[in-house]
């Protein structure tokens, strides 16, 4: 309609042409017709251009109003609805990919992290996007491409019922609950019956089929991957009567960056090395993988996982904080450090089932300034668990003395003083742990902290008999340590510790640097200078000849540069993957190597904190029923929700404390739970010299559980 009223307008010009025409006549000629339909035609075209666009703005907005507008209502008054703009949240800068983001935002200067430059910041990037241009342009062109990579990922919003399945899947919450009358309700009432809540049944299917989807893209993810690191360990829950492994893949990409992503879980038959390995190569089939493109595991020393390491000939790593806790076991059996121990324990069963009194306790504690948590049960397998009894006994035991209820737990003041003194020696393996846990941890971070606790034990503030027994416990296990090759090799591609005679003598690093070639699978390259053609036989042209001698680049040129670095100027970065993300042009035989191996964390810790969200699931009295396949991917989702919103509030706290219903049942089950099945065998076998033999106190540990 409205653009038949714009061409309405140009009927005007066929009339100015007849008038035009009529010129001659003296009538036309004194009146001047041809002024007034010009100024008419050009108002009626202004007009309906004006027209043409309010109609179009509301055609936009509204199809009811438009409506309206074509017949005429008197009554209703047009206004105009404009959608709302998206807005997209601005992307964060090229710069923190690389560099770490000061905590003050008006921070003058920045420390660049792949040489020692400082960068003027104040606020704003263009001068650290100008330093990497410079100064690093292949980082910045590999920042830029992944950039791109991650703006064309498409970002789609789960709907409603996905993110509930989510919620049950974090929370712990049975799926029955979606069937609960008042939850319904308040459903309902919240999203103004626009959400229709989903049963018990739906709410599972959506787990498993986030599950699967989950799956797939993990393996759209490591289908470029040929090198990665198993983490593998045990579960053994005797009241359900399963057993079961869990499964961990960690891989360095593309851009130097280390990735941990869990797999799946598969129940097993039998604890031996056969079994295992079948559920193994079951879950790595499920993403694309082969158990023959691994390079590495990093388990416990149980024997069936040692038995299956051999088999395969694949190297293997001892997890650290297992292998400190062992030192920590070795050293509870003394005698004198049994019977204060025992004291801790018994001290710590009475607060769990003596509530009133552990209230009291705690609220005591509090007024005098004591925050460490009271002592409570721990189960045996708990890293360091003697540890945090001792000390939080120690913390509570000046508020312990004033209360007539606890008068029974005061020690001897010799007790005390031994009791004091063995939380010294333990003291720096429990920090070992806590350092070595994380899964930033690298497994070249090991035989430094190995120098550092024992630097420590041996220079106690008293040196008694029991600091002695230490020391000797310590010595006889981390030998084994140092004849492990990946672990030297590691070290020697860590640039913090690389020939630093104060954590490895330099025969060692020697040894390291041989043990280094059984790694390089890279062609060695030559270049040769263009042939010269000599003029006659004389000592000047032999000369020459002999310096123009092919110049071999080998892995051992790398190293004799990569020590000369080191020497010179070691780079402060605080990553041993941001330096090779830096340096591997410079390095290229030694950089794949460094891939390589620095994607082995230093222990398996992931396991066992997928063990913790597995006691969160069964000890619930109303998730009894719960299959292993219902709890694989309850455990699928969950870690894929907590990696998205990269925290860990849920899970992953790591508390001394358990919940105050749980404390009593929790310890006694747990305990239980980590017997050894009968039909478990228990292999002898070890690893050959190149790999992390086990002694035979090592084999008294064989097949223990997470």
């Amino acid at each position: 309609m409205n653009i038949t009223f714009f061409m309405s307008a140009l009927l005007y010009i066929p009339i100015m042409i007849s008038v035009h025409k009529m010129f001659n006549l003296r009538s036309v000629q004194e009146s001047k017709p041809q002024i007034y339909i010009f100024w008419q035609t050009m108002t009626a075209v202004i007009v309906k251009i004006i027209h043409t666009s309010s109609f179009m703005y509301t055609l936009s907005g509204d199809l009811k109003m438009m409506m309206l507008f074509i017949r005429g209502s008197p009554k209703r008054t047009m206004v105009p609805i404009t959608p709302p703009t998206p807005t997209r949240k601005r992307p964060p800068s090229i710069t923190w990919l690389f560099f770490q983001k000061p905590s003050d935002p008006k921070a003058s200067h920045i420390r660049c992290s792949a040489c020692p430059a400082l960068i003027a910041y104040g606020g704003t990037t263009t001068g650290i996007i100008g330093h990497l241009k410079n100064r690093h342009f292949e980082i910045y062109q590999q920042l830029e491409k992944r950039m791109k990579m991650d703006d064309s990922v498409e970002v789609e919003e789960s709907d409603a019922s996905d993110v509930l399945a989510r919620s049950f899947a974090t929370g712990l919450i049975p799926f029955r609950f979606s069937e609960n009358p008042e939850f319904r309700k308040f459903v309902k009432i919240v999203s103004n019956g626009r959400i229709t809540m989903p049963n018990g049944r739906k709410i599972k299917n959506s787990i498993h089929k986030q599950a699967v989807n989950h799956l797939e893209m993990i393996s759209k993810k490591v289908q470029n991957v040929r090198k990665f690191t198993i983490l593998t360990d045990g579960y053994t829950n005797l009241k359900r009567d399963f057993h079961f492994y869990v499964l961990h893949i960690a891989f360095v990409n593309e851009y130097f960056e280390r990735e941990i992503l869990f797999c799946s879980i598969r129940t097993v038959p039998k604890g031996d090395a056969i079994s295992i390995g079948s559920a193994i190569c079951t879950m790595l089939a499920e993403i694309g993988l082969k158990i023959s493109d691994c390079t590495a595991f990093a388990t416990d020393a149980g024997s069936p996982l040692v038995s299956l390491a051999k088999n395969h000939q694949i190297e293997r790593v001892h997890c650290s904080c297992h292998f400190f806790d062992l030192i920590i076991k070795d050293f509870a059996k003394v005698k004198s450090i049994q019977k204060i121990q025992e004291k801790a324990q018994e001290f710590a069963r009475y607060l769990a089932k003596h509530r009133e009194d552990k209230k009291r306790l705690k609220t005591m504690s509090m007024e005098n300034g004591i925050e460490e948590p009271v002592p409570l049960p721990l189960p045996e397998t708990r890293w360091a668990g003697i540890y945090s009894i001792l000390k939080n006994f120690l913390a509570h035991y000046a508020t312990l003395k004033e209360l007539s209820t606890l008068q029974r737990f005061i020690l001897k003041p010799e007790q005390i003083e031994l009791m004091e003194h063995t939380v010294e020696l333990l003291k720096p393996l429990h920090d070992a742990i806590m350092q070595l846990e994380r899964d930033s941890s690298f497994a070249s971070e090991v035989l430094p902290t190995i120098q550092w606790v024992k630097n420590k034990i041996s220079n106690p503030t008293t040196t008694t008999t029991l600091s002695g027994k230490m020391k000797q416990i310590f010595d006889s296990r981390t030998k084994i340590m140092y004849n492990n090759r990946r672990l030297l090799c590691s070290c020697l591609l860590d640039h913090r510790f690389a020939y630093n005679l104060d954590i490895l003598a330099s025969w060692e690093w020697e040894l390291a640097e041989n043990y280094l070639k059984l790694y390089d699978k890279t062609e060695i390259t030559t270049h040769t200078p263009p042939p010269t053609i000599p003029r006659d036989d004389t000592l000047d042209n032999f000369f020459l000849s002999s310096a123009g001698k092919k110049q071999i680049d080998d892995l051992k040129t790398d190293l004799t540069s990569y020590k000369a670095l080191m020497g010179s100027n070691r780079p402060s970065t605080s990553s041993p993957l941001t330096f090779w993300a830096s340096n591997q042009n410079n390095f290229p035989f030694l950089a794949p190597i460094a891939s390589e191996l620095l994607s082995t964390p230093a222990s398996a810790a992931t396991c066992e904190r997928t063990f913790s969200r597995c006691s969160d699931f069964l000890r619930q009295p109303k998730r009894n029923r719960a299959s292993v396949e219902t709890l694989n991917s309850l455990l699928t989702v969950s870690e894929m929700a907590r990696s998205q919103r990269q925290t860990s509030n849920v899970f992953d706290s790591d508390d001394d404390e358990v919940t105050e219903e749980e404390e009593t049942e929790f310890s006694v089950w747990r305990e239980e739970s980590e017997e050894i099945p009968a039909e478990i065998p228990q292999e002898t076998e070890s690893e050959e010299s190149n790999q992390a033999q086990i002694p035979p106190e090592f084999e008294e540990e064989g097949g223990e559980s997470g």
